[in-house]
């Protein structure tokens, strides 16, 4: 698949992550979503756009621990930004 391709696809996957949360917060009773969730879901929603087809399962594996990692990470960066 193209760079640009799978590029545009990850923009709209994350695009489309950060369209449903209300939906998908008020459907479980969440309290509205915050700045730092919408940050968070454009990001992983983006990375998982990226990564989606990969065929190869080693690879994926590894990326999606890297992801875990980059998520708590931008979690704990996202709330000290915050509470400045």
């Amino acid at each position: 698949m193209k760079f640009c391709k799978k590029l545009h696809l990850a923009l709209d996957n994350a695009a489309h992550a950060v369209a449903v949360a209300p939906e998908v917060h008020c459907h479980y009773e969440d309290p509205p979503q915050t700045l730092c969730d919408n940050i968070r879901y454009w990001i992983l929603a983006f990375i998982d756009g990226l990564i989606g087809d990969l065929p190869l399962r080693t690879l994926r594996c590894k990326f999606m621990a890297l992801k875990q990692k980059a998520a708590a990470k931008l979690r704990v960066l996202l709330h000290q930004v915050l509470q400045k």
